[in-house]
């Protein structure tokens, strides 16, 4: 088998994907949508509309995180601050009788490939209580929130296929949707269980080295050093990538070239390239969006209606109004920007808004062929594409702040070779700081099926 199809054989076969990736929705196909919500009502024909000004119905009902949090191990779950704990079978069936108040949790295991919130569409929750869905696996100790709501108001909730953003409902406040990983960019490990005699105390990058050997991420040289300055080569690059994804393929590259900038950044782009499909909320269209074009790498595909052919078009139609914007995100890349935030990363629209932008081009240009094995661009890829492909990804790697510049005028240098402690300054500055951290299908049912 030829190296390029190793991984993503390796990848597959381990998460068990099942399915097709997901194409883009056709604009012709979408009707207006609910401007409560965002989502397009082609989603599902039949499902009705939430009518937020509709007599005895909640606009306020689903809020942006549950009473554990978005995520965590489950373990450290606190089933003590709810006064009933059941399941989607219980809270359905006909014999269940609802509290007349109360925090009421719903608990499905992550193994049921059927725990999605179209499972509860046209059911009712009554005024008076709060209800938490979250679903969470023994076997990865981990677990996530599915949905959240709140009728305390005195009005009862009834979902459809509209609800299906695990965050708030949209709204032009500052809520944001709910991560199903959370991760925590330039946070430390607690204790450090190891030392290296190369890697002092007071280098730029002691506790990015070290915050990452205690994940599992790194490891010395069995000498006592750890190498901070050796150059990366690209087989370690792919190895620390199967790292994040839960898998040892440290023995299925032997690529000893020395990993670039460019190189480790088309990689780990791609490489959050995951996860089902999320709706941002409307405030995060605001920061999302902009009258003519939109931050890149993050948004998945996006429709807008066009008044004037009363109908919606792929990208964002002239004078398009956000409330009527359709975007999908998927959740891996999602979850990532959300934890950008704390990172005040200035977005780049464009590589020609680096002042490197035409050594970024040669650079993608000049490695075609080995991006192209790299990144396992089927045959029906042209030669022509790949650059595009390249830096894409490395304004993905940018815009998430996975990546900063080399200089004061914010240079990208495709071509730097990357050392070890910048490799793991890089995975730092995402949060990316055990094994496994990248491994969706620890908590969701679609594994790898949606890679993109």
């Amino acid at each position: 088998m030829k190296q390029r199809n190793k991984l993503l054989s390796l990848l597959l076969a381990a998460a068990l994907c099942i399915g097709p990736m997901c194409g883009t929705v056709g604009a012709a196909s979408l009707e207006q949508p609910n401007p409560h919500t965002g989502l397009a009502a082609a989603e599902n024909p039949q499902a009705e509309p939430i009518q937020t000004s509709q007599e005895g119905t909640s606009s306020t009902a689903r809020m942006a995180v549950g009473l554990n949090g978005a995520s965590g191990k489950w373990s450290e779950f606190d089933q003590s601050v709810y006064d009933l704990v059941t399941d989607h079978d219980q809270i359905t069936g006909a014999g269940f009788v609802w509290p007349s108040k109360g925090k009421i949790l719903v608990l499905e295991a992550a193994s049921n490939t059927f725990y999605l919130i179209h499972r509860y569409d046209g059911f009712t929750i009554p005024a008076g209580v709060v209800v938490d869905l979250y679903r969470y696996s023994t076997i990865y100790d981990s677990y996530a929130m599915q949905a959240h709501f709140d009728t305390t108001d005195g009005k009862p909730y009834t979902i459809s296929n509209y609800t299906t953003n695990l965050g708030a409902p949209a709204t032009h406040d500052s809520r944001r949707g709910t991560a199903w990983r959370t991760f925590t960019p330039n946070v430390p490990a607690e204790n450090y269980s190891n030392s290296y005699r190369d890697v002092d105390s007071s280098a730029w990058y002691y506790d990015a080295v070290m915050t990452l050997t205690e994940g599992g991420m790194f490891n010395g040289y069995g000498d006592g050093t750890f190498g901070p300055d050796d150059p990366m080569t690209r087989a370690q690059v792919m190895t620390i990538v199967g790292r994040l994804h839960n898998h040892d393929l440290s023995s299925y590259y032997t690529d000893t070239g020395t990993a670039s900038r460019g190189f480790a950044a088309s990689v780990l782009g791609d490489a959050i390239s995951y996860g089902s499909f999320v709706y941002p909320t409307t405030y995060e269209l605001s920061l999302l969006l902009r009258e003519t074009d939109y931050v890149p790498g993050l948004i998945l595909d996006i429709s807008t209606y066009d008044p004037e052919k009363k109908d919606y078009v792929k990208g964002l139609a002239p004078g398009y109004d956000p409330d009527w914007a359709w975007v999908r995100m998927q959740q891996c890349i999602y979850d990532n920007w959300l934890a950008s935030d704390s990172k005040n990363v200035s977005y780049r629209y464009t590589i020609e808004e680096f002042p490197d932008s035409d050594a970024i081009h040669q650079w993608s240009s000049a490695n075609v062929k080995l991006m192209r094995e790299t990144l396992y661009k089927s045959s029906s890829i042209r030669d022509s594409e790949i650059p595009g492909s390249c830096e894409a990804y490395i304004l993905r790697a940018w815009n998430l702040g996975m990546f900063t510049g080399v200089d004061s005028a914010g240079s990208f240098n495709a071509d730097a070779p990357l050392t070890r402690a910048q490799f793991c300054q890089v995975l730092y500055n995402m949060g990316w700081t055990y094994y496994g951290c990248l491994d969706y299908n620890s908590i969701t049912t679609s594994g790898w099926a949606w890679k993109r």
